[in-house]
């Protein structure tokens, strides 16, 4: 098959056979864009290897869905190996939710082509400053940037969690090497402070911020909120809309 674009985020379709997401993948030969959601049960290491194998020459754009990741202890640095062996001309990668190890993150942020555009690693907790320094050093011409703080809630959920490791420093990493970053998330990371957040001012092409945190976890933040929006105004703060985050400001960006 010479199809170039294939989304199997087949949510709701419980019935799915494996039979069918093999036929379908296997086929293919020539993907840019990949999407693997659900049914995330069906897929696996090794019809992934086969995938990337002949695909990964071409592919582009890789997006996995967080319920794939039903992977044993030892399978997350083997999925890191397979993206970074086969998969050599990707711009962009979402691993969001997929909570990998230490070890496997400093792998994949170690790997990475130099020319990924867009990363999502967004809710993988064991996610640190030393990890995003090493990400932005080696990719310094990404756009868009997601390493905020998801949880994994009830059926198809995601939530601000509050749990990440992130600091300020990965803020000035970020400072120090995307210049041309237009968008970044950085939701739901309490050590990130609003002092360091408006340092992004000085990214001279960056267009949209996602900041906040839950409610429950930021009273003493309220009152320095309008602040963000005073000092940044020419940013579209809070693309993504959810109620459970404190939104700053009163400019919400239509999705």
């Amino acid at each position: 098959s010479k199809l170039m674009c294939l989304n199997l985020d087949v949510r709701y379709s419980w019935e799915i056979s494996k039979a069918f997401f093999d036929e379908i993948l296997l086929s293919c030969c020539s993907l840019q864009k990949l999407v693997l959601g659900e049914p995330g049960h069906l897929l696996d290491t090794t019809l992934l290897q086969r995938i990337f194998s002949k695909n990964g020459q071409t592919l582009e754009t890789l997006r996995f869905g967080w319920s794939y990741f039903g992977l044993s202890h030892n399978q997350p640095m083997t999925l890191v190996k397979l993206i970074l062996d086969h998969c050599t001309k990707l711009q962009e990668l979402n691993l969001e939710c997929f909570d990998l190890p230490h070890d496997a993150l400093s792998q994949l942020v170690s790997g990475l082509s130099p020319e990924m555009k867009k990363v999502s690693l967004a809710g993988n907790y064991e996610l640190t400053d030393e990890h995003i320094e090493t990400l932005v050093r080696r990719c310094n011409n990404i756009i868009a940037l997601d390493i905020g703080s998801y949880a994994q809630g009830m059926v198809y959920y995601h939530y601000y969690d509050n749990i990440s490791k992130l600091t300020d420093n990965a803020i000035t990493s970020i400072l120090n090497h995307l210049f041309c970053l237009t968008e970044l998330d950085i939701t739901g990371c309490p050590n990130i402070t609003l002092e360091k957040v408006l340092e992004l001012e000085s990214l001279p092409k960056l267009q949209v911020l996602n900041y906040g945190l839950r409610k429950e976890s930021i009273s003493k933040y309220l009152d320095e909120m309008p602040g963000l929006m005073k000092k940044l105004p020419h940013l579209v703060i809070n693309k993504k809309v959810h109620d459970n985050v404190i939104f700053v400001g009163d400019r919400i960006a239509k999705i």
